[in-house]
């Protein structure tokens, strides 16, 4: 995997993972996916109530399977590499998220 792999990857991982997260998207269709998953019922807690719900509500978790499935695109190393990968890339777009 070179450098180039690693930042693209990091890259697209951030804004596939922004909009699954935050946006709407073409046609509101990430918003109508959240509402599905149960993004805004919240709980108690203020958390939301269903387990989809919360997991597309945490830009960290979402970032982590997002940069998984580049990994396994981009990366033609073995098991170790592609979980590294993965995790670097995830990294990488969190570290986008906070500072933008």
């Amino acid at each position: 995997m070179t450098w180039l792999d690693l930042i693209l990857g990091a890259l697209a991982t951030f804004r596939i993972t922004s909009l699954f997260v935050s946006e709407e998207g073409p046609f509101a269709i990430f918003e109508r996916l959240r509402r599905w998953a149960g993004t805004y019922e919240l709980g108690p807690s203020g958390q939301p109530q269903r387990a989809l719900g919360r997991f597309l509500d945490c830009f960290w978790c979402v970032s982590v399977w997002i940069g998984f499935l580049f990994s396994l695109l981009l990366v033609r190393g073995g098991l170790e590499e592609i979980f590294a990968a993965g995790l670097a890339m995830s990294a990488l777009a969190c570290v986008l998220w906070e500072v933008l």
